[in-house]
């Protein structure tokens, strides 16, 4: 355990001064149990519960990690839903590719989720996107080009301009 986990963890109990500084010097420091109680005047039952007592925090402060909210667990929700869906319509035999840092990719708009596209490549192949990465979003069933440069997209309509052409 390093140095912030164990403050986080320890603030969050009303461990005496005595009682820290040895939880501290085990899970921190790396020492021994029976020299922290040499070095400390505590006894070992007593070093035993404050050790308890920290890995229960640490237990409860993880799960509660876990379950918020934050950006990348939402983004990866998302992601994992957009796969499903696409393997949902076309196949769990498809190839999933993520959107690529620089190229390019063309290809039906299949589906939208809160925070990605999935893009049909054609010969079972889907790709990818973050939706925040792109320059704006197409309508789930037009034909775009998306052109990547260090990572974010430029959207071209294809669709639209087969269409302009074609009458």
């Amino acid at each position: 355990m390093n140095e912030d986990e164990f403050s986080q963890i320890a603030n969050k109990t009303r461990l005496s001064a005595k009682s820290r500084k040895a939880a501290h010097m085990v899970l921190v420091e790396g020492m021994r149990q029976v020299n922290v109680c040499q070095e400390t005047g505590i006894v070992p039952s007593q070093l035993s519960r404050v050790l308890a007592v920290l890995e229960r925090e640490n237990k409860t402060n993880k799960a509660i990690n876990l379950a918020s909210p934050n950006t990348e667990n939402v983004l990866a929700i998302s992601r994992a839903e957009a796969v499903k869906s696409a393997r949902d319509l076309q196949g769990d035999s498809i190839f999933v590719r993520n959107a690529p840092d620089n190229g390019q990719s063309i290809g039906k708009v299949l589906l939208k989720t809160a925070y990605h596209l999935v893009q049909d490549l054609g010969h079972d192949e889907v790709m990818i996107h973050e939706l925040s990465k792109i320059d704006r979003s197409p309508t789930v069933g037009s034909s775009v080009e998306f052109l990547y440069k260090n990572g974010f997209a430029e959207t071209k309509l294809r669709a639209l301009e087969k269409e302009r052409g074609g009458r």
